[in-house]
């Protein structure tokens, strides 16, 4: 190998879950006697192709035993992961899968050269799930996603969709966001706007990432027109134990998806091909973890169907008095 760091390229230094795959690699790489530079692109895709040029440019016996990425966008990406599998580095992709890896695998088999993502059709499908347990005739849900295009919204939205197939009397409103706290606020409050006061209807929030969630709550909040949804159904992911896992237990939200970090374990991987072992599987998917569980959030429906029921037998009785 011909250095002994790595370069790990994520969104940005503010989303909560790309400060854990830095983390998660960090601690990682210390096992296998390596260090980790983290470059963040702000959520820009043309600044993180240039971020990665820039590494690829380095002087031989000073570029990284493998390039980790994040992708802003898979699509900006194709042209500098070939240039880096051509000078023998190893590229690897987190929670984001590109067509071009299976090409480059044929044409550079020595060079591993793979995905390992938290498994994106399993979160769609979880947030469908969890959907089903919480939407109502009437509800609109709005569903906030992230930039348009790239692999884990394209499948997570897919996977939901099957889902949620046999749902009835639900209208769909679906908004494109960049993963961010202020970009959640600015698509929910875009969508409150197109209400007059006091005619907002009952809906239901799902989104992409926690962040993009706790943003259209806020907007919730402060929206003057939403004073009977003060307290909004909201569905995120990521379900950090100290951000999207504490939101559900202090009430803010209903559910969220846990999603693992996957850069320790593709760090892992990419050291057991280099020292010698099998070549990693193109696409490693890991599993994600409603929370709550499933089974507690359809037991808390219960109840809440129950306490109305009660409540809607003690006002008949109340007004045959």
């Amino acid at each position: 190998m011909p250095s002994n760091w790595l370069a790990l390229f994520i969104l940005d230094f503010v989303n909560n879950y790309q400060l854990l795959l830095r983390d998660d690699a960090q601690k990682a790489a210390r096992r296998f006697d390596h260090t980790v530079s983290v470059y963040a692109a702000d959520r820009d895709a043309e600044t993180q192709v240039t971020q990665i040029r820039a590494v690829l440019n380095e002087p031989e016996n000073r570029r990284p035993s493998a390039i980790l990425v994040s992708p802003v966008r898979e699509s900006s990406l194709i042209g500098v992961l070939s240039d880096a599998v051509a000078k023998g580095i190893p590229w690897i992709f987190l929670n984001s899968w590109c067509e071009a890896i299976s090409s480059v695998r044929r044409e550079h088999p020595q060079v591993p050269v793979f995905s390992v993502s938290a498994d994106q059709s399993e979160i769609g499908r979880t947030q469908g799930k969890i959907l089903n347990q919480i939407l109502h005739p009437g509800d609109e849900l709005v569903y906030i996603q992230g930039p348009h295009g790239t692999s884990s919204v394209n499948r997570r939205l897919s996977a939901m969709q099957q889902e949620l197939a046999g749902l009835l009397g639900v209208r769909w409103s679906n908004y494109n966001s960049d993963w961010s706290v202020q970009g959640g606020y600015a698509v929910m409050t875009s969508w409150l706007q197109t209400f007059a006061s006091g005619k907002i209807p009952n809906f239901v929030v799902c989104a992409q990432n926690d962040d993009m969630a706790l943003g259209a709550r806020k907007a919730v909040i402060d929206c003057k027109n939403a004073s009977s949804a003060r307290s909004p159904r909201i569905v995120g992911c990521d379900g950090l134990s100290s951000f999207g896992q504490r939101l559900v237990t202090e009430g803010q939200f209903i559910a969220t998806v846990f999603v693992p970090p996957v850069s320790g374990r593709a760090i892992e991987e990419l050291f057991a091909a280099l020292r010698g072992g099998p070549p990693p599987l193109a696409e490693i998917n890991i599993e994600v973890e409603c929370y709550p569980r499933l089974e507690s959030l359809a037991s808390r429906r219960d109840t809440v169907h129950l306490d109305r029921r009660s409540n809607n037998l003690r006002t008949t009785a109340n007004n045959r008095r």
